[in-house]
């Protein structure tokens, strides 16, 4: 599985692989300074909705 890179600006903007996410409303870094493992970013943003794959409906 190849990782994206991400960078966040002084403006708190978010880079990945170069590409700016719009509309985000929060994000969250988290990386231990004690790991050298990848860092785990979890981001909250306004999107509008196409189509979204559901379970089939119970009888």
């Amino acid at each position: 599985m190849e990782l994206k890179s991400v960078s966040i600006d002084s403006a708190e903007r978010i880079f990945l692989d170069g590409e700016e996410l719009q509309n985000v409303t929060a994000y969250k870094l988290e990386h231990s300074a004690d790991s050298e493992g990848p860092a785990e970013l979890t981001v909250k943003m306004l999107v509008t909705i196409g189509q979204v794959a559901s379970e089939p409906k119970k009888k």
